[in-house]
């Protein structure tokens, strides 16, 4: 009796093991984390294709560009503009380059009107938002006293389409609003639609009355033909409260040109989608790119450009599956 217990103790732990290590296999991503083949392919659009202007806005520009997006300030052809409430930080950011070379800061909020609202300055200043914070139910976590209200002000707003519609197309928006997210690109969606990728971060609870979730931004950007390519999850007190990367970039079916084509490649690598740069090749490279062009690229990125898969594999990994599953 104890050696059969022994052998299953055994057996199971084997099981555990082999699982585990199958999940990370599934569940890896083709390509490790890296910003080597992001600057590679920078150095590639400077060389061969300086004409191709990539328009970054930053929505809630304080404290700058940050290491998401630094490394796009070696784009020889980058236009930063910012959106900053704060006026003294609008100025600062303007004027200085160590935050990343702004073009222009506006000091306003974005919203879904025109006109002056309540801007709800915080105790922590990066959760000044222009929506109440809610502290019914931040009051149970330990860092409820950051959304503690100082002071009202008021705060001349704008829409995102009557900003720049007709004016300016963008490229990539990055966005820190703490609220307003689907306000703004529910009222922007002339500029959205011309949009290749998208930033956010979203709440899955309610942290400021009245505002918008999670579900309700991927469902409105699902609508605007955005998918989303990576959300990183942020553990408040144990729960999962915040995503703080909302990654979205426009359906590949809407590529119409090379220079659409190289800015998806770009907006993927920026947030280390290595393999989804791969099926941009794969599956548009040869009708926007010439042989050249596309074997640089691919020899850059030491890109392996994948074929369809035998579906006979699939017969065989289901009876694997089954076997593992029916094997204790």
């Amino acid at each position: 009796m104890e050696t059969k217990s022994n052998l299953k103790n055994i057996l199971q732990t084997a099981y555990h093991i082999f699982n585990n290590q199958l999940g990370k296999l599934i569940f890896r991503t083709a390509y490790p984390p890296s910003k080597s083949e992001l600057k590679k392919f920078i150095y590639f659009l400077n060389k061969k294709h300086p004409e191709i202007e990539v328009k970054l806005l930053d929505i809630g520009a304080r404290g700058g560009i940050g290491h998401s997006h630094e490394t796009l300030l070696k784009l020889n052809n980058l236009w930063l503009e910012g959106i900053e409430p704060d006026k003294k930080e609008a100025k600062a950011l303007e004027s200085s380059y160590d935050y990343g070379n702004y073009k222009k800061v506006h000091a306003i909020a974005l919203s879904n009107k025109t006109g002056i609202k309540n801007l709800y300055v915080t105790q922590g200043i990066g959760c000044t938002s222009l929506y109440e914070p809610n502290m019914e139910i931040l009051k149970y976590f330990t860092f409820s006293p950051r959304f503690e209200v100082k002071k009202i002000e008021k705060i001349k707003t704008e829409t995102l389409d009557t900003l720049y519609f007709g004016k300016k197309d963008f490229s990539f928006i990055k966005m820190d609003v703490q609220g307003s997210e689907y306000d703004i690109i529910e009222s922007g969606e002339k500029i959205i639609k011309n949009l290749i990728g998208l930033s956010l971060e979203a709440h899955f609870f309610e942290f400021y009355k009245g505002q918008k979730l999670f579900s309700d931004i991927h469902d409105l950007l699902s609508k605007n033909n955005f998918m989303l390519i990576r959300i990183d999850l942020r553990s408040i007190d144990g729960l999962a409260g915040e995503a703080s990367n909302c990654v979205y970039i426009k359906n590949h079916a809407l590529i119409k040109t090379k220079e659409q084509l190289l800015k998806h490649i770009l907006f993927a690598l920026l947030w280390n989608k290595k393999d989804y740069a791969e099926f941009l090749l794969r599956n548009y490279g040869k009708k926007f790119l010439n042989f050249s062009e596309r074997e640089e690229i691919i020899n850059q990125l030491k890109i392996v450009l994948r074929k369809k898969e035998n579906p006979l594999k699939f017969a065989y990994d289901g009876a694997a599956f089954k076997y593992k599953k029916n094997f204790l």
